[in-house]
């Protein structure tokens, strides 16, 4: 890997470019998007990321955003090793596409929220699926209304404060 590319918004409204995303993970660099400093500010996944760069190649995708991120498109890795790792100051939202929202065939993928984590969708729909690695959600409130997998690796969901609820199904 040749290190970290951080973008760092500065204003509400910021854009990322996804093709450049997925250029930098391609080249084997990992990339950290973090919202704007001192801002309520959310994170929107709107177009799909799909790095597709040489095999067994790892990498690593993480959202930091003060307040929410929402995923309404598809992060997809395959051939690569992309870990996503997403930090939320309040909630994160999955909405599952027709292809998925979250899939990697070997990258660990973290979810932590500090209210409210929901995957949205139906239960024929795959919002997060990582084959051979681990699935790990965090959240005080879970609500988890579409499929979640890892064949070959390990679901852990962690409710961050006692007694809370999660809803399956």
């Amino acid at each position: 890997a040749k290190g970290v590319v951080e973008f760092n918004a500065t204003a509400n409204n910021a854009h990322a470019n996804v093709s450049t995303i997925a250029k930098y993970l391609n080249d084997g660099s990992s990339v950290t998007i973090n919202t704007a400093a001192g801002h309520l500010s959310n994170l929107v996944v709107g177009r799909p990321i799909i790095p597709g760069g040489p095999i067994r190649q790892c990498v690593t995708l993480t959202l930091n955003a003060s307040n929410d991120i929402n995923v309404e498109s598809t992060i997809l890795s395959r051939p690569i090793s992309l870990s996503v790792t997403m930090n939320a100051g309040h909630d994160i939202g999955v909405t599952p596409t027709d292809t998925g929202a979250l899939l990697t065939s070997d990258g660990m993928i973290t979810l932590l929220a500090k209210n409210k984590l929901s995957l949205r969708g139906t239960a024929s729909k795959t919002s997060i699926s990582t084959s051979a690695a681990q699935l790990v959600l965090g959240a005080n409130q879970m609500d988890i209304q579409s499929k979640i997998a890892a064949p070959f690796g390990k679901i852990i969901i962690a409710p961050t404060a006692n007694g809370r609820r999660v809803r399956v199904g």
